[in-house]
């Protein structure tokens, strides 16, 4: 994605390097596309929300509002479901339609495991049923909560701005361990292109960004 004048979403080959197709959309700040089986999701302020075709960049579905702006933040996908956010609030789409789904309340990326999905809700984590919305359990820390829950095998990872990695069970909540940073984690700050990382894992590890390091865990 890219702006200007507009917004432009961008596909490259990745062989080649070569731009294969371009979309306009709304604004084109900051957020990251979103793969889905539906299409490639892109969401940008006031909740201006695309849904792209992979092969040309045709237009699946637009959910559209009555206003715009700059800056975007990177949509979550799970069990047929768009997580769009806008500051600390978000609504869900129907993934296949862009159809308004619910609502939520998190000032970063959720995370899902099973049936349910784990919130930051103004500082505190909080793991929400999927079906009823309702509250299953909340975890506040040391009360500097700020970085998107991650789940890796029943285990929820989240950090906090005083340098503290918390490990919770997924089904209670239940801390099972607490490691320090060495350094403060920052918060990610998506809309003012700040900060844009955050906490990631793949093969085996878990990558950790803190102030001035990168802490990984096997």
């Amino acid at each position: 994605g890219g702006s200007g004048s507009g917004g432009t979403v961008y596909a490259v080959d990745g062989a080649t390097g070569d731009v294969s197709w371009t979309a306009d959309v709304a604004n084109g700040d900051h957020s990251a596309p979103t793969i889905t089986p539906f299409g490639i999701v892109v969401a940008y302020a006031c909740f201006q929300v695309f849904a792209l075709a992979p092969a040309d960049g045709g237009l699946v579905w637009h959910h559209d509002t009555s206003c715009s702006g700059g800056g975007g933040r990177t949509a979550a996908y799970f069990d047929d479901r768009v997580y769009a956010r806008d500051g600390g609030t978000g609504v869900v789409l129907h993934a296949a339609s862009g159809g308004n789904a619910s609502s939520f309340t998190s000032s970063v990326m959720p995370a899902f495991s099973g049936s349910s999905g784990y919130f930051l809700e103004h500082g505190t984590l909080r793991a929400r049923d999927l079906g009823t919305r309702d509250a299953l359990w909340s975890f506040a820390g040391d009360g500097t909560l700020v970085s998107a829950p991650v789940v890796i095998n029943k285990r929820v990872f989240v950090a906090s701005s005083s340098g503290k990695l918390y490990v919770l069970q997924t089904d209670t909540g239940r801390r099972r361990k607490t490691f320090s940073l060495g350094a403060p984690f920052v918060t990610p700050d998506e809309h003012n292109a700040v900060v844009l990382t955050d906490m990631n894992a793949g093969a085996g590890l878990l990558a950790v960004p803190a102030s001035g390091r990168l802490v990984v865990f096997r």
